[in-house]
């Protein structure tokens, strides 16, 4: 439960539950971009999501040619997340079966599968924004198909890993996504599942910070309406088993983006780097980081 409903709540949400169906929904939080988006959440399953729904056309214009611009050099995205990735990997290695065939949905430039090569296993990736798919072939030497999961061709059974780094709360459906995952996975093939926890005790203190200011974008944990969804760990793990999965390792992590603050703004950031120690990181981080089984 929050600790309040955002002052800019507006009742109940625009449809039913996109996850169970329920009409027992409510709008918690408003976030303004060039149209009106909400946070809804639903009070049978407790599964959080934009309402109303983005199409799957308001999900690919959001990442245009522009989106990962920052990125498109080696050197800057080695910096900004191969400590991260060299983390995933050496997690969920011991998991896998040597040399599999191994898919990156969502993988950006490439970086996260030119990894998994690097360690022998046959890597490939897929990305909607095109100009990075085509960073990703060019300097990683990956194979990147560059169009929505949704209606990519992949033979049944044909993958070990199926990676989705902070990408599931973007999709259409997680339902449908995840229902391809295990359809495209091996027998006994594993599922790396990451993304941000929407009930963590950084967002409960962002959203407090957001609600008494009347900043919205104070929120930084919610992601309307880039993210789709919005989980926790309870509503993820009725998903992956609903879905056919069960839960083969699970962990909690904190990363606080490096960004020059000053003034008030950079106190207000306190707490969250004090989440990033590593005991607190473990316990309580922000993270829900999973490796997912074929069942």
């Amino acid at each position: 439960m929050y600790a309040g409903q955002s002052s800019s709540s507006t009742g109940f949400a625009s449809s039913p539950c996109p996850n169970c169906g329920s009409s027992s929904t409510v709008r918690i939080f408003r976030r303004d971009t060039t149209r009106e988006w909400y946070l809804a959440r639903c009070n049978d399953c407790k599964q959080h999501y934009t309402d109303p729904q983005p199409t799957l056309d308001d999900i690919v214009s959001f990442y245009g040619d522009g989106y990962h611009e920052e990125l498109l050099t080696v050197e800057l995205t080695r910096a900004a997340f191969g400590p991260k990735f060299e983390s995933y990997i050496n997690w969920i290695a011991p998991h896998l079966r040597a040399g599999g065939r191994t898919l990156d949905i969502g993988c950006s430039t490439g970086l996260f599968p030119s990894l998994l090569k690097e360690r022998g296993f046959s890597a490939e990736g897929l990305e909607l924004n095109s100009t990075t798919a085509k960073f990703a072939r060019e300097q990683f030497g990956i194979p990147v198909t560059s169009q929505p999961f949704e209606t990519a061709e992949y033979t049944p059974a044909s993958f070990s890993l199926v990676s989705m780094t902070d990408v599931l709360e973007h999709s259409l459906s997680p339902i449908i996504t995840l229902e391809r995952v295990h359809g495209i996975l091996e027998n006994g093939g594993h599922a790396l599942i990451t993304f941000p926890d929407i009930s963590s005790i950084e967002s409960h203190y962002f959203h407090t910070v957001a609600r008494l200011t009347h900043r919205d974008w104070l929120w930084q944990n919610c992601h309307v309406p880039l993210h789709t969804w919005e989980f926790t760990r309870p509503t993820a793990e009725a998903l992956f088993r609903r879905t056919g999965f069960r839960v083969a390792a699970f962990r909690r992590s904190h990363v606080v983006l490096d960004e020059k603050r000053s003034g008030l703004l950079s106190m207000l950031y306190l707490p969250s780097r004090v989440l990033s120690l590593p005991p607190l990181s473990r316990l309580m981080g922000t993270q829900l980081e999973f490796l997912i089984q074929k069942q």
